[in-house]
């Protein structure tokens, strides 16, 4: 049955013991449910690793390299719902049995259709990002940049570059921290209760205001992961990708109560 209204509203975080460490806890966690699942789990990192290729090479291609930061960040920002098949399996592993392809490709759901809607607002929450990046790099003037060292020239070594990467960094951002506010916990809410999308929106909010610092801490942690990931020219995102999923799972049972 679909929570009552003061059901949905009395949805809150669960009290964390140990707030300094919970990030490292989650991706501890994250860590053996790879351990658990390790071909299926690289096999899923490596889709999304080769889809960051295919999309490289497109940008390399028609001479948009320059926009190539700005595609890694849609691609953060739509890691929540990507990751959907991750929060399966691991909700099949804490249930005691192994998670299989049938679960990562075909997650189930209790609110299959809210999370379609979440989805829709996820989207154009990245095409807001796109055009807000579109036009800092025109304000800029660096959209005819099309190789890496043009780029990385005018962005580290001129006064315009340098301005727009911190303009761009502060805007990115606050933008990135606002989606991460609304996304961190909806899509494992809506997997695992009959919600509609806006209070699982409403929910994910709440936790993340109430637990400031350490969500601050997890984004963070995040960030440094896709870093890494980028840095590893995508390889490791073939691990990474699939541990913050598994990790993200994990926070949410910490952050709530169990459904069951």
């Amino acid at each position: 049955m679909p929570l009552s209204s003061n059901q949905a509203a009395a949805l809150s975080s669960v009290p964390i013991k140990s707030p300094q460490d919970a990030p490292w806890r989650w991706l501890s966690e994250g860590a053996k449910v790879y351990a658990a699942h390790p071909v299926l789990s690289a096999g899923y990192g490596l889709l999304f690793v080769l889809i960051g290729y295919g999309l490289a090479g497109l940008l390399f291609t028609i001479h948009l390299v320059s926009v190539l930061p700005m595609a890694i960040a849609c691609f953060a920002l739509a890691g929540p719902i990507m990751a959907a098949g991750l929060y399966s399996v691991a909700q099949a592993h804490e249930k005691g049995r192994k998670g299989t392809a049938y679960d990562m490709l075909f997650p189930s759901a209790k609110s299959p259709t809210q999370i379609a809607y979440l989805g829709v607002i996820i989207l154009v929450a990245v095409l807001f990002w796109i055009a807000t990046a579109a036009a800092l790099f025109a304000a800029f003037h660096a959209t005819g940049l099309s190789s890496v060292p043009e780029f990385l020239a005018f962005s580290l070594t001129t006064p315009r570059g340098l301005t727009m990467i911190a303009v761009g960094t502060l805007v990115g951002a606050i933008l990135a921290f606002g989606l991460f506010a609304v996304s961190a916990f909806s899509i494992p809410l809506l997997m695992d209760r009959e919600l509609d999308f806006a209070t699982a929106i409403a929910a994910s909010v709440n936790v993340v205001r109430e637990n400031t610092t350490i969500m601050l801490l997890w984004a963070w942690v995040i960030a440094l992961c896709i870093g890494l990931g980028t840095a590893s020219f995508f390889l490791g995102f073939v691990y990474l990708f699939p541990v913050l999923g598994y990790a993200t799972w994990a926070a949410y049972r910490d952050m709530f109560p169990s459904s069951s």
